[in-house]
């Protein structure tokens, strides 16, 4: 009974997860999701104490401050501010187009990838239309380099910070595997963008810098009615620039001294909160929503092993080989996204770690980034990106994107069977 039940339960929130939404339910796949972890527990299948043990509060407390450290940032207009000094004086596009890549790879290995296109795209719209070039290669191509630059790092995007979490490696050598499959695959994807957008890579009209770059728009509502207006020439001198940077610092070396990732977050957390006292500010910008579905997606994801998955240990054994499961992964991340893809087949990875069972982690974690550049349902940063420019009147279509998206993602997952087959 147990066993029906799990599998039921799994499947109604496999399936909100791979459609968005349950629409005869009126439910979104945050919804899903907490309503299978309570169903779970309601149903007899886990105990109170049981679903409490299978949420990571780890991830979760990591996902958690870096949000609370992100919007700091964005509310402080760093890295609007920075990104707008370093392309506002480019005017060719082909190298417009690879610093916007660059810049937007940087940030995202460094912070989740997710806002950083959340920051990034009104910056790149507005500085598009004062140069009077077409948008649309630009914006694709934070997109596409955001995913690409998140696998660099544990903190680049939320499978990567499970990941890390459950397999225990630590930031420095994960970065040092993944950092070099990220440097490579950007340097392919632009030079793919560059052939399959050169019609695109020109100016449409004669503007020149008379225009002013739109300013980006801050996210939630109730901020942009207290936030004060700053004006961006003295941007760089404000006190509250000058304490995101360091703060930045801190968490980056704290991160590579081996500090643990979710310590690193919650301190960084309680400096903003410190710094910037009006608790309105800081819990504005936390995602609610994404953290409820995380836990979740913890809860059900740990029954169905529990009751399911270890009666299939046997038959599953076939899919416990590295370039096996990169593959089943890569294909999850595209039918139910790459988060939901990492907790169902990360109980498959077999204990305890050693050189071989390293790699199944590392190729998990590529296989499932790298898979998000493929459609702009596969990571929710196409979402973010694509949504964005549209209220801004620019239409990104599916075929516009999964024309760079398609074989920019079997070039870079090809870049990184190569380099695993070197490195193992």
């Amino acid at each position: 009974m147990l066993f029906w039940g799990t599998v039921i339960i799994f499947g109604f929130v496999y399936i909100g997860m791979l459609w968005g939404r349950l629409p005869w339910l009126g439910l979104d796949r945050t919804g899903v999701s907490v309503l299978g972890g309570i169903a779970v527990v309601a149903t007899g299948i886990l105990t109170f104490p049981d679903m409490i043990q299978a949420i990571d509060f780890d991830t979760i407390a990591l996902l958690l401050g870096m949000m609370v450290v992100l919007g700091s940032m964005r509310q402080a207009g760093f890295m609007e501010g920075l990104s707008k000094q370093l392309l506002g004086r480019i005017q060719n596009p082909s190298w417009f187009l690879a610093c916007t890549m660059g810049i937007s790879a940087i940030l995202s290995a460094l912070l989740v990838n997710d806002t950083i296109c959340l920051a990034l795209t009104p910056v790149i719209i507005g500085i598009c239309r004062q140069k009077g070039m077409s948008a649309k290669p630009h914006l694709i191509g934070i997109s596409l380099a955001s995913n690409i630059g998140s696998l660099a790092t544990l903190v680049g995007n939320p499978q990567n910070m499970i990941i890390g979490k459950l397999s225990g490696i630590d930031f420095f050598s994960f970065a040092l595997r993944m950092t070099p499959v990220s440097i490579l695959a950007l340097g392919a994807a632009f030079a793919i963008m560059r052939i399959i957008f050169r019609q695109d890579l020109k100016y449409l009209n004669s503007l020149t810098s008379q225009s002013t770059v739109a300013e980006p728009v801050l996210e939630h509502p109730e901020i942009n009615k207290l936030a004060p207006s700053s004006n961006q020439s003295s941007i760089f001198a404000s006190p509250r620039f000058i304490a995101n940077g360091f703060i930045l610092i801190g968490i980056l070396i704290a991160f590579l001294v081996g500090v643990p990732l979710a310590v690193v977050a919650l301190s960084a957390m309680g400096i903003v909160i410190l710094l910037r006292r009006d608790a309105r500010w800081i819990f504005a910008e936390i995602d609610w929503e994404l953290l409820m579905m995380f836990s979740g997606l913890f809860v059900v994801v740990h029954a169905f092993h529990e009751q399911v998955v270890v009666h299939w240990s046997h038959e599953l054994n076939q899919f416990t080989a590295p370039w096996a499961m990169g593959v089943v992964v890569a294909i999850l991340s595209n039918l139910v996204s790459n988060v939901p893809a990492v907790l169902l087949l990360a109980p498959l990875v077999p204990i305890p770690l050693d050189h071989t069972i390293s790699s199944s982690w590392l190729i998990m974690a590529m296989m499932s980034t790298l898979a998000g550049n493929l459609t702009i349902f596969a990571s929710v940063a196409n979402l973010i990106v694509v949504e964005q420019a549209k209220r801004e009147k620019i239409d990104i279509s599916l075929g516009e994107f999964c024309r760079a998206g398609i074989p920019i993602t079997l070039v870079t997952m090809m870049i990184g069977v190569l380099w695993f087959m070197l490195l193992f």
